[in-house]
């Protein structure tokens, strides 16, 4: 099976019908399948839309329509590009956990294309990562990201105040910070002993930590760091 964004759908076909026509394609009878055609409906959010056309959906509605098509049959393999395009932040994560497990279910094999390094880690096995044309990472994701160490802290406390922050830029690279219950979350890219003057710091300025502890990188600060390029 292959995804490639809204084209694999026929618009003037409802969603369940698209579904079946996917399947009956692949030499599978639609209702030997049906189970799993209403899982996958359920799962992606899509059983009020079932009986739908897809031209009349959104193009997020119309991108799980677009997976659900691919994943309808039985296959064991597919390839996968740009799957969670066009989705919002909720419903990417439930794409990303819903193919992770059909993935397992189904012993499936699933190439996947994708700008999106969420995708990538939370989805695949073995990652290759490509720059310019060439293969510049071809690796386990676990193995990927255990070549790059944390270089990146965070303290968290609700004494962190605007100009203790400013002193804390002139000092440091601050790389985010944020508002959490507990009060500030600040990160910091920093060695080990930039970490223990960051504490010294904070003790000197009477601050009481609510948490401390190391940034570790994701799929994303691994592409970046590697590939050179910026965020």
């Amino acid at each position: 099976g292959m995804l490639e964004g809204a084209r694999n759908d026929y618009w003037r076909l409802t969603v369940r019908e698209n579904l079946r026509y996917f399947s009956t394609i692949k030499g599978v009878k639609p209702d030997a399948v049906a189970d799993r055609h209403e899982r996958l409906l359920e799962k992606l959010d899509l059983l009020e839309k079932a009986d739908e056309s897809v031209r009349d959906l959104s193009r997020g509605m119309k991108q799980k329509v677009s997976l659900a098509s691919v994943l309808a049959s039985e296959s064991d393999l597919v390839f996968l590009d740009e799957p969670t395009l066009g989705l919002d932040v909720e419903s990417s994560l439930t794409l990303r956990r819903e193919l992770r497990r059909i993935v397992d279910e189904r012993d499936l094999t699933a190439v996947v294309s994708s700008h999106d390094m969420d995708v990538i880690e939370d989805v695949c096995d073995r990652v290759i990562i490509m720059n310019e044309g060439e293969i510049i990472a071809d690796d386990s994701v676990a193995a990927v990201l255990d070549q790059f160490t944390a270089n990146a802290f965070a303290v968290t406390s609700p004494d962190i105040t605007d100009d203790l922050l400013a002193t804390v830029r002139e000092r440091f690279e601050v790389v985010d910070v944020t508002s959490v219950e507990r009060g500030r979350r600040v990160e910091v890219a920093t060695d080990s002993d930039g970490f223990y003057r960051l504490l010294a710091l904070c003790r000197d300025h009477d601050v009481t930590l609510a948490a401390v502890g190391t940034v570790e990188p994701d799929l994303e600060d691994v592409f970046v760091e590697i590939t050179g390029q910026k965020r």
